[in-house]
């Protein structure tokens, strides 16, 4: 088999977000941060027939660009390039090894906060956030004025510097701030339907993926700091 484009590319996003993946078959791929504060689900255009443990994810990436052809075998993964003459094998590693998701998706009550956050918008807050050393950002909502913004910033006040994009305005029944961490934000660049909950969960759904694909992410949060 030769993975698509689209599983390609959210191979590489989870990669950064945990280096480690179990692939179940199906064509759905899920990953979680070692800190379980970041956890992203993704349906993807390919179909893994059997079951793939990798405990460097990177690795399989890397070789993929020159060996494209791939083959499961019952305990390791087989890249193939060079018309057929060149392979690499790529042993499973032991599953408990792994840093694996939560069977089921975050459940909250309710999202309160619920706005649309274009491709440009995500890319300047984490440019900001990144030329400023943000380790913060933050997700509010006026019950007053309805504004709903997102900052890149340092919460505590340690650093000064810090950055404010106005997104739009809602209706809200009371305030809403959450703090999410940098780190937390390891997602791919595009337009996100973004819904926030007072409980301090965040959830990011990517809008124009590609066909037949979607990708999920989950940060979690601070609130009243």
């Amino acid at each position: 088999m030769q993975l698509s484009d689209q599983t390609l590319t959210i191979l590489k996003n989870f990669a950064a977000i945990n280096q480690g993946i179990v692939i179940k078959p199906g064509n759905v791929l899920r990953t979680v941060s070692l800190t379980h504060s970041l956890m992203a689900e993704a349906t993807v255009p390919d179909y893994f027939d059997r079951k793939i443990v990798l405990y460097d994810l990177s690795k399989m990436l890397a070789i993929i660009q020159s060996s494209p052809d791939i083959e499961i075998e019952d305990n390791q993964l087989v890249l193939i390039g060079m018309g057929g003459k060149a392979k690499t094998y790529i042993r499973f590693s032991f599953e408990g090894a792994i840093v694996q998701p939560p069977a089921s998706q975050p459940k909250v009550d309710d999202y309160e906060l619920k706005f649309e956050l274009l491709k440009n918008q995500f890319q300047w807050i984490m440019q900001t956030a990144s030329i400023l050393k943000c380790p913060t950002i933050i997700f509010s909502g006026d019950k007053e004025t309805g504004e709903v913004k997102v900052s890149p910033q340092d919460h505590k006040g340690v650093d000064v510097d810090s950055g404010s994009l106005s997104i739009g305005s809602t209706n809200l029944n009371e305030d809403i701030k959450v703090v999410i961490k940098l780190e937390d934000m390891k997602m791919i660049p595009g337009t996100y339907e973004v819904s926030v909950s007072k409980e301090g969960l965040a959830k990011f759904e990517m809008k124009e993926v590609g066909a037949n694909t979607s990708i999920t992410y989950w940060s979690a949060g601070e609130v009243n700091v």
